[in-house]
């Protein structure tokens, strides 16, 4: 459900999807205005930090990605922060996460977590979808890499987007193609992400 209170629940017995624990509010959106959260997406990190990612709609054509974490299994999260945040004056400002893809900590190599998304937007709400993406994130530290390894901080704007995570330019959005959402990352034996 878009725009609606996020919460988390804990099965009560490993693999079992039918009992679950009184569940945590994550996020509320009729508490903070402000937050809306919608196409939650969670990941865990080697060490058990829970992160949990989410489009965060502050307009119809403005929805950056936030995420929060919690350390201690989901009791509690921090601050909500802002992960993927363009802003164009094309109002392509819609950012949806395709595939996460988990790279183990392997050779000395800290964890990372691959991340392929695209834009949408325009004169309105996902008129447009514009260009494939390719981002990582390191749990050590909380920072998004571009594809070449620049530290982009904890988050990535418009600029950074272009300058270091753009895989697929479709062109200008009123011409662009439709690139599919539902892109995956394989890293191969040379470390290097493929986008299939």
């Amino acid at each position: 459900k878009q725009n609606t209170n996020l919460f988390h629940a804990c099965t009560t017995q490993p693999h079992n999807p039918y009992e679950w624990e009184s569940e945590e509010l994550i996020i509320s959106s009729d508490r903070y205005s402000a937050l809306k959260p919608a196409y939650p997406t969670a990941f865990v990190s080697r060490t058990g930090t829970l992160y949990v990612m989410w489009n965060q709609t502050i307009s119809d054509v403005v929805r950056p990605v936030f995420y929060t974490k919690s350390t201690d299994n989901g009791k509690t999260f921090q601050n909500a922060v802002p992960a993927i945040y363009p802003y164009r004056p094309d109002n392509v400002n819609e950012v949806y996460l395709g595939q996460i893809t988990k790279e183990p900590d392997i050779s000395g190599e800290p964890e990372k977590f691959h991340f392929v998304f695209i834009l949408a937007g325009g004169p309105n709400h996902n008129a447009y979808h514009k260009d494939i993406y390719h981002s990582i994130f390191r749990p050590d530290n909380d920072h998004f890499y571009g594809m070449n390894g620049t530290d982009l901080g904890i988050t990535i704007d418009e600029v950074e987007l272009v300058d270091h995570c753009i895989v697929l330019d479709t062109g200008t959005p009123a011409d662009s193609l439709y690139p599919e959402e539902n892109n995956t990352v394989v890293v191969g034996d040379n470390q290097i992400p493929i986008i299939n």
